[in-house]
């Protein structure tokens, strides 16, 4: 009796989870400079728009991506 084909499995392969994982390192190192740059402009200004658009910018870090 034949085998039948083997199914591939929904698991990621070693390749691809050390690409996973390194992406996600990379976009932890980005926003985290976002950050620094938007403490940096907060304590360059006093003008509440600006101040307004920085908050929306860590707003935006702190939502994970869909």
């Amino acid at each position: 009796m034949p085998t039948p084909p083997r199914r591939r499995t929904t698991q990621p392969g070693p390749g691809e989870r050390a690409a996973r994982t390194l992406a996600a390192r990379a976009a932890r190192n980005v926003a985290a400079t976002i950050r620094t740059e938007c403490d940096a402009i907060d304590a360059a200004t006093t003008d509440p728009t600006v101040r307004a658009a920085t908050a929306r910018i860590r707003a935006a870090l702190a939502t994970p991506a869909v």
